[in-house]
């Protein structure tokens, strides 16, 4: 009995685990377009449906007028061209990390309700193969 109050314990951390690992890759992403000031787009639904004065409510606008003296500076346009590339790297990542939680999602309750066999599954192969992604 208490095996598998383990086994169930042992599933549960791991799908807290990755709902942490898909929470950071969405901090990161927000950062990023923060820094970059490019507007989410659930700030723009939202400005759509309850507040239409979005010249107050917008966090880019400072941010735009900061990169204007900096544009000359070449070493920022190379850090900002980085930022781009791993803002699109880190976009795809969570795509797949939405998928894989989906794909953990199933088998534990496959798991739970006792069909399928641990080791036929091919699910820590897919979690070991995006691991090696970052």
């Amino acid at each position: 009995m208490s095996e598998i109050i383990g086994e169930k314990l042992k599933r549960e951390r791991f799908g807290q685990l990755l709902e942490m690992i898909g929470d950071g890759l969405l901090e990161y992403i927000a950062l990023s377009e923060y820094y970059l000031g490019i507007e989410p787009k659930a700030n723009e639904d939202n400005n759509k449906e309850g507040n239409n004065n979005t010249e107050n409510n917008n966090p880019t606008q400072s941010i735009t007028s900061l990169q204007f003296h900096k544009l000359n500076n070449n070493n920022y346009k190379s850090e900002q061209h980085l930022l781009l590339q791993n803002l699109q790297l880190y976009k795809l990542q969570y795509q797949r990390m939405v998928k894989l939680r989906k794909d953990y999602a199933g088998w534990r309750l496959k798991m739970e309700r006792g069909g399928g066999d641990f080791m036929k599954n091919n699910f820590f192969n897919k979690f070991r193969k995006f691991l090696k992604k970052f």
